[in-house]
């Protein structure tokens, strides 16, 4: 099984929060905590430990939900 990671929320009617608290994450959100909509918008923000960060929590969620990553 592969891991799709996200770190934007491209579709409108479809708003994606980071798994974490925003707050623990401010430069990944907007100012409603949602993921930016656009990668020009998360480059403009992105703080690469915040990214790492968010990247092990969506890879954690995969691993705990029993899904061999291959």
């Amino acid at each position: 099984v592969g891991v799709h990671l996200s770190l934007t929320s491209e579709y409108p009617k479809l708003p994606t929060r980071p798994l974490g608290d925003p707050s623990s994450t401010p430069s990944l959100v907007d100012k409603e905590g949602y993921l930016h909509r656009s990668i020009e918008d998360l480059k403009a923000a992105v703080n690469v430990a915040e990214v790492k960060e968010e990247l092990n929590r969506q890879i954690d969620r995969v691993i705990q939900s029993g899904l061999t990553i291959t």
